[in-house]
């Protein structure tokens, strides 16, 4: 946490610089623009990678539940930011129209993907609610992979949007260096834990399997959860 407080400070730090150096930005108030940038590397370069460790490897360091924080975390810090953010985007783009096409229809994209994301979330939950089912749906898979996909067009997107602040080349090389540290730490975390969170659910697996009796052949429909292993009925803990 310490590095997402350091990056924050900085931003703020380099708003008056960036004021000065960018007075003349097409007539539009400035304060607008520096809010939308510094809201969006907020959510999309601090906030969604601590929720994906939250959710990935978080059950690899605790047996505490992950679920809950994984929510927290997206939508109080990620969702609110996200949609003021967007709002002031918006607000942006319509008064000023040398915005870069690219970068606003990347930006509506992500914000129709964030949309979408957000309701297999809530179906997510709802099938915790539930608990009826034995498997994981095939729509909980395509909430992990374009979590991801929607992440890289965002980290993608906020270059894009650096070039109107005629500010130089230092918010370009911050940029690189911030998502190379994001992506080493992502790729370091999958080789350090990747297999044990695998070997995890497999010795939980048989652990329960031997352990857990069978149950009568009109016993109750094994129940589903976010994270679980259903044997006869009993959930065990394992990370999706």
């Amino acid at each position: 946490m310490n590095w997402a407080l350091t990056i924050l400070l900085a931003s703020l730090l380099c708003l008056p610089h960036v004021h000065a150096l960018s007075a003349d930005y097409a007539g539009e108030k400035l304060t607008v623009v520096i809010i939308h940038a510094v809201l969006m590397v907020w959510v999309w370069m601090i906030v969604v990678p601590i929720g994906m460790i939250i959710a990935r490897y978080l059950p690899a360091w605790t047996s505490r539940p992950w679920y809950r924080k994984h929510v927290l975390v997206m939508l109080i810090a990620g969702a609110i930011p996200f949609i003021v953010g967007s709002v002031m985007g918006s607000q942006s783009q319509s008064h000023n129209h040398n915005v870069s096409t690219i970068h606003h229809n990347i930006g509506s994209l992500v914000i129709g993907l964030f949309v979408l994301q957000a309701l297999l979330g809530y179906f997510n939950h709802w099938d915790n609610v539930r608990k009826w089912m034995a498997v994981a749906p095939w729509y909980h898979g395509i909430h992990h992979w374009l979590g991801r996909i929607t992440t890289l067009l965002a980290l993608a997107n906020i270059p894009l949007g650096f070039q109107y602040l005629q500010i130089g080349n230092w918010p370009y090389i911050s940029w690189a260096i911030i998502v190379g540290v994001i992506m080493s730490a992502l790729l370091g975390l999958e080789l350090r834990y990747g297999n044990a969170r695998k070997a995890k659910r497999e010795r939980d697996f048989y652990k329960a399997a031997s352990e857990v009796p069978m149950a009568p052949q009109n016993g109750p429909v094994p129940q589903y959860e976010p994270g679980g292993v259903h044997i006869n009925g009993l959930n065990q803990d394992q990370t999706v």
